[in-house]
């Protein structure tokens, strides 16, 4: 007689090759980088924030409000206006 905790498994190489896809694609899906902030526009930073366009666009340009530059057009982290709203 065989001990009640040993099990043998018996597979099919479909079941086992379907098996080592799930473990990889789970390893590869815990893997992924987070997805990147999304970025706001200075009128939606002022409406979470309670100020005008003109403020945000002058607290981005002074450096209180973490802000990124591109082109002419400020984008801000919705992460950042917490900041933004103590410096304001």
């Amino acid at each position: 007689m065989s001990d009640p905790e040993q099990m043998i498994v018996t597979l099919t190489i479909e079941q086992l090759a379907a098996l080592v896809r799930d473990v990889v694609r789970a390893e590869l899906d815990a893997r992924k980088p987070a997805e990147p902030a999304p970025l706001l526009t200075p009128r939606e930073a002022a409406e979470i924030l309670q100020l005008s366009t003109r403020q945000v666009q002058a607290l981005c340009a002074s450096g209180e409000l973490p802000a990124e530059r591109y082109g002419l057009q400020w984008r801000i982290r919705r992460e950042d206006l917490t900041g933004g709203r103590d410096a304001a």
